[in-house]
């Protein structure tokens, strides 16, 4: 694509789409504890500029998701639809999606769109119902054997090796009848994303086998020497 200022213009809509998704975010877990209306007018203003800034380089899959959202919002904030947790549930996953893109290199942006074409489109249907007629839809793994969650696998995570280890720790959580919320699994995926594929699968197996019911990363600057019990959480970080 043409160069602007010495970025092309996917770069430059990679910028403008990472910070309003983190904006949206930030915004909507700020918004499931309240009914404000007046907190969704800089929500549709972040979707709207992800939105203009995707019609721009051609990325139909990025408006469509954008304009869905944006369309929530603006019922939201005239009045014209009740502020509630599954509508919000549902908002997150697209900001997810969107922040998702925002990290890919335009060269895989092809890729990334086929991967992920049939959870957008299933996301914008249900931000098209009406919202006691529309449940969060679960998105379809890149694999037969992955289970199923109810978050987006970060791009930087998203192998069939990592979607298994996460099903098993999204299991583990419901046979202790603790089940992770949307919420909380966006956390933990995107702080495992920052260890990257392998670390991440060790940090899940290690807290399965310990019984714990969070997610203790590797501490960089433990001895390999050390000795612990199933128990012991003195060589890793803090819990997720």
């Amino acid at each position: 694509m043409s160069d602007l200022g010495g970025f092309s213009l996917h770069e430059l809509f990679r910028g403008e789409a990472e910070m309003h998704a983190a904006a949206l975010s930030e915004g909507l877990v700020r918004l499931e504890g309240t009914s404000d209306a007046a907190a969704v007018e800089p929500l549709m203003r972040a979707a709207h500029s992800i939105k203009g800034a995707a019609r721009v380089i051609g990325l139909d899959i990025a408006v469509r998701m954008a304009h869905a959202m944006e369309d929530v919002l603006v019922a939201m904030q005239k009045g014209r639809e009740p502020i509630v947790p599954a509508r919000i549930d549902q908002l997150l996953r697209g900001s997810d999606l969107l922040g998702s893109l925002a990290r890919i290199d335009e060269h895989a942006v092809a890729s990334w769109t086929a991967a992920h074409e049939r959870i957008v489109d299933e996301l914008v249907a249900a931000l098209r119902e009406a919202p006691s007629q529309a449940p969060a839809p679960a998105p379809a793994p890149s694999v037969p054997q992955a289970p199923a969650t109810a978050a987006v696998i970060p791009a930087e995570l998203d192998s069939d090796e990592f979607r298994v280890a996460w099903g098993r720790w999204v299991d583990y959580r419901k046979s202790l009848r603790k089940a992770l919320t949307a919420q909380t699994m966006n956390i933990q995926l995107s702080q495992l994303a920052k260890v990257g594929t392998a670390k991440a699968i060790a940090c899940i197996d290690a807290s399965i086998a310990a019984g714990w019911q969070g997610l203790f990363p590797f501490s960089e600057n433990k001895s390999k020497t050390s000795t612990h019990t199933s128990n012991d959480k003195s060589e890793y970080a803090a819990d997720w």
